[in-house]
């Protein structure tokens, strides 16, 4: 008869009786939700213009070439004559794609481009997951009161570096001077010909 190998059920029985007893750490998603952390980011939404209700995007293309995911498409009309302004035709986002690592809302120069605090999108579908110019807007006229009561708190924005906090966040020294950089010359390497 083989021996039963006790200490380990032991051990293993002692977890489960100590977890017995504690209150469950599980909810129910749908109608509850864990609290939100202040740099939690979301699916990226278009603003727009509260009192025309324009896009603020301005087509510089930048949020499609800086994403890894490569779901951002931007398609904008050059504007004719000496004016040298692009017009957004379609924006759209495939999210079934998006890392959600908010490096085009880094990048958008004009804030047109943010991180909502949507992170539960769901389709049946791929298509469903392809977001044109009037949904993203549609999401970011949502979005906006709680944006504009965090003022961009979802936002990772560095702060400048020539001021203190961005000093701070360089341990860049007040007296570095911004000069060239000495640098000793470069040693010349002979270089050997081929012998014909």
């Amino acid at each position: 008869m083989a021996k039963v190998p006790v200490a380990p059920m032991i051990d293993g029985l002692k977890v489960t009786f100590d977890n017995l007893f504690r209150p469950p750490t599980t909810i129910q998603f749908p109608e509850e939700r864990r609290p939100e952390q202040a740099r939690e980011r979301g699916m990226p939404v278009l603003r727009s213009f509260p009192d025309t209700g324009e896009c603020r995007c301005v087509a510089c293309g930048l949020c499609e070439v800086v994403c890894p995911g490569h779901c951002l498409e931007v398609h904008a009309q050059p504007e004719g004559g000496d004016r040298r302004v692009r017009i957004l035709e379609a924006y759209i986002l495939d999210a079934s794609h998006c890392l959600f690592c908010g490096y085009c809302a880094a990048a958008c120069p004009v804030e047109a481009v943010v991180m909502s605090d949507i992170q539960d999108m769901a389709g049946f579908s791929r298509r469903n997951m392809i977001f044109d110019l009037q949904q993203l807007m549609e999401l970011g006229r949502r979005f906006e009161p709680t944006y504009q009561a965090t003022k961009g708190a979802v936002e990772f924005r560095l702060p400048d570096p020539d001021t203190e906090s961005g000093r701070l966040l360089e341990n860049k020294p007040l007296d570095l001077s911004e000069g060239p950089v000495e640098r000793p010359t470069p040693v010349a390497v002979p270089v050997r010909s081929k012998s014909v």
